[in-house]
């Protein structure tokens, strides 16, 4: 373990298991099999009617309350007269004597349990904090999430911030054309810490009224609903895998970067609002975290100081190879310098002859044409090779449509990349801005390769040779590789499985990314199939996707955007049993996931690149990014199946030094970088030109 001067915490905190009450567990008698269909809904109504709390988690009731045998029966007959439709095939409760709590079960009845009573306080505490911008505000809401550290029970306590727009559902409602209008739109409860998006207009209130009364027992909800007029709007939300019937007065809209301008927002504004510095940050969650701690429930949050044992900061130094085997030490600042010194690793025949093709989309109010040809003078002079600007389009006003609308122009031209001049944004957690996400989301799911280029980068001659090296890479050449392949495997691919249900039929498109050891970009491919009933992934997908004359006898480590499902992998293992290879499994999980702080010198920072904070043998945090000094890195939550989690940890900080031309290493592995935009190109029917290649439009 590395000795560190400063002192690292994290958003994580041991539950106080002493201070519990004893904890009782049911288990519900149902004559389908369904019970994951009624337990929450059977706790929260237990809640109504006996004392303590009652949480629903994995497959049983857990409660610090122990009523009467027959009152609880008399509740669930109850329950079954009054709502046959949700109840119905509840035939009993029955105690488990025999129960002994897991930790990630205590973890579960605190965090739903003693503090979900405790959500109002906490939305008090940091009320406080929140601010206007233009046409909404800027709101902060706790989130608490469950963690099992070293066998031990724990929660963490993270601030997330909001754009909520001035106006509610109900009153934007009537600004629209029509009430469909409202689908797809962001929204959150008034009175509570429901959030979701609107997918169905269901009718006037006047229909649904006694109904949606009978449904609730909060107060606040009651008075909207028995005040509202009869023609507002009932609206069905989906939050999660759950579906609810809501009065429109009672959402507010969430603002999300992808509908700023829908809203009436300035992109860089709304970004930098929504950005918190370390020590803010650190404070707001203190804010929090100090309730719980007064109730007794939890203790102060792992540290170097209290339990240095899970914290580590890796070693992130790597020797990358040029030109003519030329090795030099993986540095993001000298890269470009490096790049026009040694010369690139490996360059396609064609660029020998014929130039890189260029087609030019401008967002900018200047024109770009003087830094055009520094850029071509300086490629023929320094680099060995040309470019050429195929075509130019201006783009006046900076929007979602109009981007699209250039993209789509320029695809048919015969050209290697779009070159994108964008204005200065604020940066979110995954490295891209509000433009850089305007961009990326048109172009990576069409596969079409793309460099933004920003207009603070347009007077930096220091950024010349990055941009001259992320063209180059962008065309499908190599500027440099790992001097030395991961010994712990041939193949690092990125995998991608994504079902989709359409009124034709299931089916899935996989999508793989494949990289050697060593850094090299083997191929992608893209691959769709039908899903039969009750498969979970086509084993002819997997042919396609991981062919055993590739793959056969091979060691594979799968990088995978969010969990893998046990099915997916049981498919894959059989497959990789069939083809006599090796499959390892990282999962890498970027969103919520709790944040780690440095103290040095009295004052909160970021943590350096390559912190660790490890859970187990198979899951940790690993911070792989900086950030500015007015926000707060949030880490990756990896978790492995089959490869050491210090294996897993390397080959993600490994592959994060692969973004060629960027000016500082990105968060994301390129394994998976921006595959959220690959997924949501691929729902709508949006498929790239190439189903197979060796060019990484993802970049």
């Amino acid at each position: 373990m590395v000795i560190l001067e400063r002192q690292l915490f994290t958003e994580v905190f041991p539950i106080d298991v002493a201070a519990l009450p004893q904890l009782y567990a049911y288990r519900l008698e149902v004559t389908d099999s369904m019970a994951h269909r009624v337990g929450g809904k059977l706790a929260y109504r237990l809640r109504q009617y006996f004392p303590g709390h009652w949480v629903w988690f994995g497959d049983r009731l857990i409660t610090d309350a122990q009523p009467e045998t027959e009152a609880l029966a008399e509740v669930v007959a109850a329950l079954r007269q009054q709502q046959p439709k949700v109840f119905g095939k509840l035939a009993g409760v029955e105690p488990d004597y025999l129960w002994e709590p897991a930790a990630e079960e205590i973890a579960a009845f605190v965090a739903r349990g003693p503090l979900a009573a405790m959500n109002d306080e906490m939305r008090e505490a940091l009320a406080r904090t929140a601010f206007s911008v233009r046409n909404a505000r800027v709101e902060r809401e706790h989130r608490v999430r469950t963690w099992v550290v070293d066998n031990q029970p724990a929660v963490s306590f993270s601030v997330v911030s909001h754009l909520i727009y001035n106006v509610d559902v109900a009153t934007y409602a009537q600004s629209l054309e029509k009430p469909t209008d409202l689908i797809g739109i962001l929204v959150t409860d008034k009175n509570s810490t429901m959030q979701g998006q609107i997918i169905k207009v269901v009718g006037p209130l006047s229909q649904h009224r006694e109904r949606l009364l009978g449904l609730t027992q909060k107060a606040a909800t009651r008075a909207l609903l028995q005040s509202a007029p009869d023609d507002e709007l009932v609206l069905r939300v989906a939050s999660g895998q759950n579906e609810y019937d809501y009065v429109a007065s009672a959402l507010q809209v969430l603002v999300g970067l992808a509908d700023i301008e829908r809203f009436g927002l300035d992109a860089n504004h709304a970004a930098r609002a929504l950005r918190l510095k370390p020590g803010l940050r650190a404070q707001m969650v203190k804010a929090v975290a100090d309730l719980a701690k007064n109730s007794g429930l939890i203790a102060n949050a792992y540290s170097t100081q209290n339990m240095p044992e899970p914290f580590d900061v890796m070693p992130h130094d790597a020797d990358i190879v040029f030109g003519n085997n030329r090795v030099r030490r993986y540095n993001v600042e000298s890269l470009g310098q490096d790049f026009e010194t040694n010369g690139a690793y490996w360059t396609r025949d064609r660029f020998a002859k014929e130039p890189v093709r260029i087609a030019v989309i401008n967002s900018l109010s200047e024109p770009v044409d003087d830094f055009l040809e520094a850029l071509r003078r300086l490629v023929h002079a320094d680099f060995g090779f040309d470019i050429e600007i195929v075509r130019e389009r201006k783009v006046r006003v900076v929007s979602q449509v109009n981007l699209e609308s250039a993209v789509r122009a320029l695809q048919k031209e015969p050209v290697d990349l779009l070159l994108v001049f964008v204005g200065n944004g604020q940066e979110d957690d995954d490295g891209d801005d509000a433009y850089d996400t305007f961009v990326k989301a048109q172009t990576v799911g069409r596969g079409v390769a793309c460099l933004v280029v920003h207009e603070s980068t347009l007077h930096k001659p220091e950024a010349m040779n990055n941009i001259v090296m992320g063209i180059f890479a962008r065309a499908g050449n190599v500027p440099y590789l790992f001097d030395e392949a991961l010994p712990y495997t041939d193949y690092v691919v990125g995998l991608d499985l994504i079902p989709q249900h359409k009124k034709d039929g299931a089916r899935m498109t996989g999508v793989a990314r494949v990289y050697r050891a060593d850094g090299a970009l083997v191929r992608y491919v893209i691959a769709t199939d039908a899903l039969r009933q009750d498969e979970v992934v086509p084993v002819t997908l997997l042919e396609t996707l991981l062919p055993p004359d590739v793959f056969s006898g091979s060691w594979v480590v799968f990088h995978v955007d969010g969990p893998l499902g046990p099915g997916e992998r049981q498919v894959l293992d059989a497959w990789a049993e069939a083809i006599g290879a090796q499959f390892f499994y990282v999962e890498i999980m970027r969103r919520g996931v709790p944040r780690v702080y440095a103290l040095e010198a009295g004052r909160i920072g970021r943590p350096p690149r390559g912190t660790v904070f490890r859970l187990n043998h198979e899951e940790a945090f690993l911070i792989t990014s900086s950030s500015g000094e007015d926000a707060t890195p949030q880490p990756l939550h990896i978790r492995t199946t089959g490869l050491s989690i210090e294996d897993a940890l390397h080959s993600v900080m490994m592959f994060t030094l692969l973004h060629y031309g960027a000016l500082k290493t990105p968060k994301l592995p390129v394994t998976i970088h921006h595959a959220e935009y690959m997924r949501s190109s691929l729902s709508r029917g949006v498929l790239p030109s190439d189903a197979a290649g060796d060019v990484p439009f993802w970049l």
